[in-house]
């Protein structure tokens, strides 16, 4: 290979990561860098670290859910040969080959050889509402190999989320979309003064086109710029539920009315609790049903938070001799109030799949039920609800951003 080549090479190749800025948002990681440290680390130079977001969110409320546990498998293989253009504003397109990757078996993920998991649990922190794990790539034994300069292509996978307890994640972490799951990785190989190749940095990117920079499979949002995309990167949202004791007519239970709430299934699940004037605390799921029992007065209330979108709660009051049970009704309320929402009807057994706010009423035995009934007041259903003796009330809330 003579000097000029050799020369040639070197500037296609810094070309390619000084240009494509211009042409969209570029992550350009020299060797040990990641996309949001640009710097090259000493003694890592075989090293890439990109970055996995894991979205938390509660749709009621500011509260931070705790992560779920959940575990994301990622495997690396050679990219297939190819090219890509760029083209710096004002200047004319240039075209670079891309060869085709080279002993991607050799890639140790996280330490291991070629694919290794990245696990999420409640015990990790939450920063900005999101938790970050490192997806770090060690392309050491690669580099040996090399037996001529150039750009390099590699494929990252990320596999669908698993996971060991019985949870009911469906709706609360949708899996990412089919065509989100893999970053292009393009090494930029060049020769040394005193013979053999070495990596000189890396770009990561969404597509094949080296379209879409990246830094990893990071947090991605809506057109708002706000919302979090489901489909695009790993979202988990939960709901909240308050539960209101009120009693009609002047007479009333001193001791208090009991209720036994069934938490969601989950085998290692923490929620936050807090009672009317009572200090927050929180109740957690067990690897057998769980539940527990809270005495509320009249105007009294508790409040679950941090309960995964489309899992159910149950909820059961006590018989209290001498009270009647209420009727059950529903007002819709306007069709523009329902736009998005599902639109089925409250029943005994369902109290409202979007229910969380909830109100309820004992009447005295032999009262008159007022017009009105009893008032839940939600978003985008106003319905009146009783729960009476062994009455089971289960509510469960959709998403609201899958609308």
């Amino acid at each position: 290979m003579n000097k000029r080549f050799q020369k040639g090479l070197a500037v296609s190749a810094l070309a390619a990561m000084v240009v494509a800025p211009f042409a969209q948002p570029v992550f350009a990681i020299e060797a040990g860098g990641s996309g949001t440290d640009l710097g090259k680390a000493e003694g890592a130079d075989t090293t890439l670290v990109l970055k996995k977001d894991l979205t938390v969110q509660d749709l009621d409320s500011d509260y931070v859910p705790k992560a779920p546990d959940v575990s994301f498998k990622y495997s690396v293989t050679n990219g297939e040969a190819g090219k890509f253009t760029s083209k710096q504003e004002d200047k004319t397109e240039q075209v670079y080959e891309v060869k085709a990757g080279e002993n991607g078996d050799l890639i140790k993920v996280n330490n291991v050889a070629k694919e290794n998991t990245i696990n999420f649990s409640g015990s990790d922190t939450v920063k900005s509402g999101k938790v970050t794990k490192d997806i770090s790539l060690d392309f050491s034994d690669v580099e040996k190999k090399f037996t001529s300069a150039g750009i390099y292509r590699y494929v990252i996978t990320e596999g669908n989320y698993t996971q060991t307890d019985r949870a009911d994640l469906s709706t609360a972490l949708p899996q990412t979309g089919a065509g989100e799951k893999t970053r292009y990785i393009d090494v930029y190989v060049e020769e040394k003064a005193g013979g053999g190749f070495e990596i000189k940095g890396y770009v990561v990117s969404r597509t094949d086109t080296s379209e879409g920079k990246e830094s990893g499979f990071t947090e991605e949002k809506k057109e708002d710029g706000t919302t979090p995309d489901s489909n695009k990167s790993s979202v988990y949202s939960t709901y909240d539920v308050t539960l209101t004791k009120k009693v009609a007519g002047a007479v009333t239970n001193n001791a208090g009315y009991t209720f036994t709430v069934t938490l969601p299934t989950d085998d290692t699940a923490t929620y936050f609790y807090q009672k009317s004037g009572g200090s927050e605390s929180t109740v957690s799921s067990s690897s057998s049903t769980t539940t527990f029992t809270e005495t509320l007065k009249k105007d009294e209330s508790f409040t679950l938070k941090g309960l995964p979108v489309g899992t159910t709660i149950g909820i059961v009051e006590t018989e209290v001799q001498g009270f009647k049970v209420p009727t059950v009704k529903i007002d819709a309320g306007s069709e523009e109030d329902m736009t998005g929402w599902a639109k089925t009807g409250i029943g005994y057994s369902d109290a409202d799949a979007d229910a969380t706010d909830v109100v309820v009423t004992n009447k005295k035995d032999g009262s008159i039920l007022p017009p009105t009934g009893i008032l839940m007041t939600i978003a985008p259903f106003a319905a009146m609800v009783g729960l009476g003796a062994a009455l089971i009330a289960l509510f469960a809330k959709k998403r609201k951003n899958e609308a």
